[in-house]
């Protein structure tokens, strides 16, 4: 009789110290995945506000979908130009020495962020309906995100990014950013 219940005691022992493990264990992960999806998204606002930083407020537009007009100051899809061959350090001048404005390596395209099925998606396009768009996933896990300004040749363009934590993470964090274009 002692036995049955010493074993009982030890069993309930047991299963209370597993459980507490368990749950530490699903707690460490949680916090990994948040902590993951935070640089995840912390580097991709380092993208767009280092590829923004390359524009001019007259190649930045703000708008709800691909667009070559701002047909207001805030919005959820940026679309802009930057110089041609930013990225190689090799300009690219039109023959009167104008800088030519596209992507890195495109005249005339247009670069558009914006979030689609909780993805930050990065796109090229020339089609002002976005039909021929080149589109690549920039970051997972993101609610929303929103570009602001003053005024349609603003130079500060405000970026707000909500994302969450990751797949069985529920907490969300939002990210802010203001970047100057230089061009």
């Amino acid at each position: 009789m002692e036995f049955l219940i010493a074993m009982g005691i030890s069993t309930l022992i047991f299963s209370a110290s597993l459980t507490l493990m368990l749950s530490g264990r699903v707690s460490v992960f949680r916090n990994e995945e948040l902590i993951h999806s935070q640089e995840q998204a912390r580097a991709a606002m380092a993208t767009i506000t280092n590829e923004l930083r390359l524009s001019s407020p007259f190649r930045v537009f703000i708008a709800d979908n691909y667009s070559r007009s701002s047909p207001n100051n805030n919005g959820n899809t940026i679309n802009f130009q930057i110089p041609m061959g930013s990225y190689n350090q090799s300009l690219n001048l039109t023959s009167s020495l104008s800088i030519k404005w596209g992507t890195n390596s495109q005249d005339g395209h247009l670069i558009a962020y914006f979030v689609d099925e909780a993805q930050l998606i990065r796109s090229e396009f020339f089609q002002a309906d976005g039909s021929d768009a080149v589109r690549s996933v920039i970051c997972p896990h993101i609610e929303s995100i929103t570009f602001s300004r003053q005024h349609s040749t603003a130079e500060t363009i405000n970026i707000s990014i909500t994302a969450n934590g990751g797949n069985n993470s529920g907490e969300q964090f939002t990210l802010e950013s203001e970047v100057r274009t230089r061009n």
